[in-house]
């Protein structure tokens, strides 16, 4: 792999696969730094709404010692469902991977 040691991208396309409401600020950045960005959305991300098998889940915390976020999205929509419809257990340790998650838990 080679590395660019310049802050100049010289016109060359970078596939942005970020979700289409979170490419923005990279987009922005590519094109600042003279790049082409192709923005090329692989992930959808969508609010969990009524799942039954993630509202049994819910029902079910108070059973749980721990709860691991792996992503900012995934942060910001377990818990907003959570809260809507229960009281987030005292009990309940949260840990996160990567300070985006962590800094979205807060």
């Amino acid at each position: 792999m080679t590395s660019i040691k310049t802050h100049e991208l010289n016109n060359i396309g970078i596939l942005v696969t970020r979700p289409a409401h979170q490419a923005e600020p990279l987009c922005r950045l590519i094109s600042q730094h003279g790049g082409n960005p192709i923005r090329f959305p692989v992930l959808e991300i969508i609010d969990i709404g009524d799942n039954p098998h993630f509202s049994n889940q819910i029902q079910r915390l108070n059973e749980f010692d721990i709860a691991i976020f792996i992503s900012p999205n995934a942060a910001e929509k377990a818990i907003t469902r959570i809260k809507s419809v229960s009281k987030w257990p005292n009990h309940i340790k949260i840990a996160a991977v990567g300070k985006s998650s962590a800094k979205a838990l807060d």
